[in-house]
């Protein structure tokens, strides 16, 4: 049985707007999509919130997110894996897709890359949909879907 929570995250890449220096595409957000995870499983819930934008973190407090990710680990269990999984990088594919929530208010010429980051637990997963975004000359990181299983 899966279960739904909606999320609207943004966190900064501190990438330039030409995309990742060195490296192809893939690698850079599969990398930045890692880190991002890592401290989520690792329950650095602060140094995560540090990662949101402004705009973010005037919609919602440090505690709003950590409520997000801690409510799953205590259905789940505490994260022993994350998998970083790859839709798509094309920015012709992003811009030319429809989208629900939050990404679907980004324009499409913003749109930079959809992962799928999954966290592993003994009594199932948890999976949250980020999609990686130009904002403010930076690339940045929308979590807009997030869900359970057990």
């Amino acid at each position: 049985m899966k279960h739904w929570m909606a999320a609207a995250v943004v966190v900064a890449c501190g990438c330039d707007r030409g995309g990742p220096a060195g490296g192809s595409r893939e690698e850079h957000y599969r990398a930045f999509t890692r880190k991002f995870g890592e401290a989520i499983q690792n329950e650095k819930f602060k140094d995560a919130y540090a990662m949101t934008s402004r705009e973010y973190q005037a919609a919602t407090s440090a505690e709003e997110m950590e409520h997000i990710f801690r409510t799953p680990a205590q259905r789940t269990g505490k994260p022993t894996a994350i998998v970083v999984d790859l839709n798509s990088v094309s920015p012709e594919d992003l811009s030319g897709k429809t989208y629900d929530g939050h990404f679907a208010q980004i324009p499409g010429v913003r749109r930079r890359a959809r992962m799928s980051l999954t966290f592993k637990a003994e009594k199932g997963e948890f999976e949250c949909w980020l999609n990686i975004v130009e904002e403010g000359g930076s690339d940045r990181i929308a979590v807009i879907e997030a869900g359970w299983s057990h």
